[in-house]
């Protein structure tokens, strides 16, 4: 659902995990499957990862450092 919701792929997802750009909220352990969960701040900064990425061809590295500057300005 979070792939569906933020319009990337889940390659996309475990990528940015990867890179620590996304992280899961919590795992939910209902069905025994750990799939994570994730909270509303982490679907808006996949948004904003994708329009980086898609939109303004930025590479993984840029993508580190603009999140890094973006964490500095209070929302």
């Amino acid at each position: 659902a979070f792939c569906v919701l933020s319009g990337i792929s889940e390659r996309q997802l475990e990528v940015w995990e990867r890179e620590d750009f996304i992280r899961p909220a919590l795992l939910d352990d209902t069905d025994s499957g750990n799939e994570p969960l994730y909270d509303r701040e982490a679907l808006r900064r996949a948004r904003v990862i994708r329009t980086l990425q898609e939109d303004l061809d930025v590479n993984l590295p840029g993508i580190d450092v603009i999140l890094n500057l973006l964490e500095q300005f209070p929302r």
